[in-house]
């Protein structure tokens, strides 16, 4: 089964055709690029026999080797696929790039899966080339109050200032908690990466005097886009900025062609990001997390992983039955 996967370290000229002329942003060579800010050593497997490729981002943290097939999620064309191709994919794929633990993210999975590593709330609009506003009167009211708020405030698709990018999205993590994950030179490679790549875009939001109240990244992989990143300051927050810039998101991404959009998944804990998701998605789910391992280093490190998700089974079932 191996000998059907050509592994290397920059995309084939096979793979590198075929990620752009299905929009796979994930599979890319300008994804990879972003993921080695992360850390990471972008590895590209292209399928000889089915013709499709994934980018596998590689992690080594104390001797330990942790891909991801597919970054942040599956993407296409494995997103969909039953569990058993995709976890036949992956255990094939960690076994070639010796690596201890394979890991992947389905999105938009409607149960928990009892083999799951992990699991995180998630919300989507399922039709976006037919969704509106119309069936929310909460989200009327709450762009009706934006629009009148935020008078004096830009917004456009650019954006030159990283490191604001940045600082927005580490106090806003930081306020809640949590792990500041992505870096300064990520958000410069995604910005780098929206001048030139279609289904990858910014929106911002800047006051009068240029400073930045708020910014959203889109990513758009296939026939679906994803609320990537967002983040706003205190006073965006006040003005309702980070409805204005979502609207303006899947605005874009329905007249980019989109079928669905993915509001990523959440942690538990951030029950406010998630009501706020759920104002403008009418579907809900999740983010579930599977772990193919090899050796006793691998599912050592992979039982490790799991020891702080041990209650997501319980709060699956109670976030999807509502």
């Amino acid at each position: 089964m191996l000998d059907q996967w050509l592994i290397t370290p920059n995309p084939s000229p096979q793979h590198e055709k075929w990620a752009n002329e299905s929009q796979s942003l994930f599979a890319s060579s300008s994804w990879g690029f972003i993921t080695e800010a992360l850390g990471a050593t972008p590895i590209y497997a292209w399928n000889q026999q089915d013709e499709v490729g994934v980018m596998i981002p590689i992690f080594k943290s104390y001797g330990i080797r942790i891909g991801f097939l597919g970054f942040p999620v599956l993407g296409q064309p494995w997103q969909g696929l039953s569990a058993a191709k995709i976890n036949g994919v992956a255990s094939q794929l960690v076994k070639a790039l010796k690596l201890h633990v394979m890991r992947f993210n389905e999105s938009m999975s409607r149960l928990p899966d009892q083999s799951m590593a992990a699991a995180r709330p998630e919300v989507w609009i399922e039709d976006l080339q037919s969704w509106s506003t119309d069936g929310s009167k909460r989200l009327r009211k709450d762009l009706s109050f934006a629009r009148r708020s935020c008078h004096g405030i830009e917004l456009k698709i650019s954006c030159d200032d990283h490191i604001g990018c940045h600082q927005l999205y580490e106090s806003t993590v930081r306020k809640h908690g949590g792990k500041v994950r992505y870096t300064k030179k990520y958000f410069e490679r995604i910005l780098a990466i929206t001048k030139n790549q279609i289904n990858l875009n910014i929106f911002t939001a800047t006051g009068k005097k240029g400073e930045m109240h708020g910014f959203a990244i889109l990513a758009i992989d296939g026939t679906t886009a994803y609320y990537l990143h967002g983040a706003t300051d205190e006073a965006g927050k006040r003005h309702g900025v980070s409805d204005l810039l979502l609207e303006s998101l899947i605005l874009r991404a329905r007249a980019l062609g989109a079928e669905k959009l993915s509001l990523m998944a959440s942690p538990w804990d951030q029950t406010g990001l998630i009501k706020f998701k759920q104002k403008w998605g009418g579907e809900r789910g999740l983010t579930i997390t599977h772990d193919v391992t090899t050796g006793v280093i691998g599912s050592g490190a992979s039982a490790i992983m799991k020891i702080p998700n041990l209650n997501n089974h319980r709060l699956s079932k109670e976030f999807i039955q509502g």
